[in-house]
């Protein structure tokens, strides 16, 4: 009886010896999947940090097209109401009120003077009959009519630095 409960014990023993190494192989193999699963997960990450990076870049670019565009837009709204005013009253050209040089409105591409720089803000007809008109000097409001406060639909504060 004691032999035959010796092999009991035996063959128990090898029984849990096997469990033992099963359970340590699927631990390996858990380990292993969990160090492959990792590696994926950081080589994904890394290529949406490309990609954000990316992205971003290309916001910054397109918000520094759309302000060059829209101050170009400004600029020859700016020229076509100069130039509006001035066929009101007949007038081609115009004095600077700066420097006082002759400005050929038909010419004008930007509401500066060609010869002093400075930004035409409004245009003022002849007085008399030898007076000639003038071209009004000056900073520009900065918000014109029909604009809001949110003039720039981009500087809403999504986290992206210029």
């Amino acid at each position: 009886e004691l032999e035959e409960r010796l092999a009991e014990v035996g063959h128990a023993a090898a029984d849990a010896e096997t469990r033992a190494d099963d359970l340590a192989e699927r631990l390996d193999r858990g380990f292993e999947n969990y160090e492959e699963i990792l590696e994926y997960l950081t080589d994904v990450t890394d290529d949406l940090d490309e990609r954000v990076e990316a992205l971003t870049g290309a916001v910054v670019d397109v918000r520094t097209e759309i302000r060059r565009v829209s101050a170009a837009e400004h600029d020859r709204q700016a020229v076509d109401d100069l130039r509006t005013a001035a066929n009101r009253h007949g007038e081609r050209t115009a004095a600077c009120a700066d420097c006082g040089a002759t400005v050929d409105l038909g010419l004008l591409s930007r509401p500066h003077c060609p010869h002093c720089e400075a930004t035409f803000v409004d245009f003022e007809p002849a007085t008399g009959f030898f007076g000639s008109a003038t071209l009004a000097t000056g900073d520009r409001p900065a918000l014109t009519e029909g604009a809001d406060d949110a003039a720039d639909p981009f500087d809403a504060g999504e986290g992206i630095e210029d």
